[in-house]
């Protein structure tokens, strides 16, 4: 069985962290410079070989997370005509390379 990668998010110094809270950390980005503040969690799948994350912002901007199952992550955006129904078929890539 598949351990929820949830209690695995980590802080840039690896410290164990909860993501759904905005604490300040030691060397990180702060939300002022951070683009992808606005985004909101608005769908989520947990499946044997991928986790989906979709966040939109309020101009409906949006981007599909990936967690894949060696807990590597991946992504695509867009900026309007959010559809999570084709999550799966979307074109995934690093977050340099699509942000």
């Amino acid at each position: 069985m598949r351990t929820s990668v949830w209690t695995k998010i980590a802080n840039k110094v690896g410290s164990i962290i909860n993501p759904s809270t905005e604490e300040k950390q030691d060397n990180q980005i702060t939300l002022e410079t951070d683009k992808l503040h606005n985004y909101k969690l608005s769908d989520i799948e947990e499946g044997a070989t991928y986790t989906y994350c979709g966040y939109l912002n309020k101009d409906g901007a949006w981007y599909i997370m990936r967690i894949e199952s060696d807990e590597t992550f991946r992504y695509v955006k867009g900026d309007d005509s959010y559809n999570w129904s084709n999550r799966a078929s979307e074109s995934y890539d690093t977050f340099n390379n699509v942000f």
